[in-house]
């Protein structure tokens, strides 16, 4: 069984974000009301041990169960699951009946939201939803090692320029592709475009699974249209599910097999300063933020993870590969 690469003390996390450490309530105050004052173009994650690094659900499985002796290649594994959902009549249906199209990453976001592997990492533009994380399930420190004292929220500016999402490459690919056919002295019958359309509808995988990192807008940011009208082509990216919604979540793909989100970005941007900033918030703090901030915005296991029909449906779908 492989290990994950975790943090051991907070010193050795300054290379990748740029950190402070909150130990009073005041501290807490100030840091939380700056952020959520400056909210716009940010974008949170939280884990509920500062010392866990940023894997997806997808990594984890791979490095601990020695997954490459099983499958030719990472981008092998993620497509294992994706074609189990294509496969499987009630989901396919679901989403058909609830008039959501149904490409690779609208079932890479519900396979992530309900505990299966998937190479994206979860976001939210919601900063108080991302609190809710960090201290759910949240275990006090017993190792007597400073790290194991805090929980860690993170904030990423989504708008920075080394960023860019799935949904505006795929806009912006579809215009170029639109203005080159429309100065073309080629009959369009002569042109195949087959292939080009069929990965722009379905947001094939296999187009991206060599990229590193790219950003997975949710529906937050409004359902995206694509359109060619020379080819009368149209589809609709709707990255969503009832856990997605709720959340205001979205994510950050990560389609290396064992290179935390974090390392990734700091590799790829390397000659500018950390992008990720990262909050190392005291365990001891929980009762306080609890009471304060999430308690009076409604913020609990109810909202966060939706028990209605569809959701137990889906959870018990997937729960069957």
């Amino acid at each position: 069984m492989g290990n994950l690469s975790e943090y051991h003390n907070l010193e050795s996390k300054t290379q990748f974000y740029n950190c402070i450490t909150i130990n009073t309530e005041q501290e807490f105050d100030s840091a939380f009301n700056h952020i959520k004052a400056n909210s716009k173009d940010y974008v949170f994650r939280s884990v509920n041990e500062a010392k866990f690094k940023l894997y997806s659900s997808a990594q984890r499985q791979w490095i601990w169960n020695d997954l490459s002796n099983k499958y030719t290649s990472y981008k092998d594994y993620v497509n294992s699951f994706i074609v189990n959902v294509q496969s499987h009549q009630h989901i396919v249906s679901f989403f058909y009946n609830n008039h959501i199209p149904l490409n690779d990453f609208v079932i890479l976001a519900l396979l992530q939201h309900y505990s299966q592997p998937s190479p994206l990492v979860d976001f939210t533009y919601n900063p108080l939803l991302s609190l809710f994380f960090a201290f759910d399930n949240v275990k006090p420190g017993t190792t007597g090692n400073e790290i194991d004292n805090y929980v860690s929220l993170y904030r990423l500016k989504y708008t920075h320029p080394c960023f860019c999402s799935i949904q505006d490459v795929n806009v912006h690919g579809t215009n170029t592709l639109s203005d080159t056919l429309r100065n073309l002295n080629i009959p369009l019958t002569q042109i195949d475009t087959s292939k080009v359309l069929f990965d722009i509808r379905n947001l094939t995988y296999n187009e991206y699974a060599d990229i590193g990192i790219m950003l997975v807008h949710g529906d937050k940011m409004g359902i995206t249209n694509i359109q060619i009208p020379a080819l009368g082509f149209t589809c609709t990216y709707n990255i969503t599910n009832p856990n997605l919604r709720n959340q205001e979540g979205l994510f950050m793909l990560n389609t290396t097999e064992d290179i935390p989100l974090e390392d990734l970005i700091r590799k790829k941007h390397r000659y500018v300063g950390p992008l990720i900033d990262c909050y190392d918030i005291n365990k001891e703090l929980e009762p306080y933020i609890r009471t304060t901030y999430l308690d009076p915005a409604g913020i609990n296991h109810s909202l966060i993870y939706p028990q209605d029909k569809d959701s137990q449906n889906l959870r018990n779908w997937l729960g069957s590969f």
